[in-house]
């Protein structure tokens, strides 16, 4: 069990993602990780549909939480399209590979820059912030 992310009623699986509802009010939600860890790619999108209690509720990702892409040895190419991240957690892309590229959306350079950090375990002398 220790490659699978076990599922809480306030999160949503999605395709390999698994998504955590922040609120339901501001129809926030936070990225968890991946279920399975052997992805060279991934894109963390701006929004995710919740579509289990039969309506469909958009949530805008607004948060990437700690640990995220723990255990994801191969991941080289992460994109993030939203626009509104207003946090990383702490070690967030500790285990990815060493010279990954991580794309953000170029309206968010400033902002961005000051997320990823070395807490959120972005190796600056071998990782690149492509905008």
């Amino acid at each position: 069990f220790k490659n699978y992310l076990i599922i809480t009623p306030n999160q949503i699986p999605t395709g390999n993602a698994t998504y955590r509802i922040i609120s339901a009010k501001k129809k926030t939600a936070a990225f968890v990780g991946l279920q399975k860890k052997n992805v060279k790619a991934f894109v963390i999108p701006a929004s995710v549909k919740d579509k289990r209690t039969g309506k469909a509720v958009v949530y805008r990702v607004t948060v990437i939480d700690k640990k995220a892409f723990a255990g994801c040895g191969k991941l080289k190419k992460l994109q993030i399209k939203s626009k509104k991240l207003t946090s990383i957690g702490k070690n967030a892309f500790t285990g990815i590979q060493k010279n990954a590229v991580i794309s953000c959306p170029s309206a968010c350079r400033k902002a961005y820059r000051k997320l990823i950090t070395a807490k959120t375990g972005f190796k600056k002398k071998t990782m690149k912030i492509l905008f």
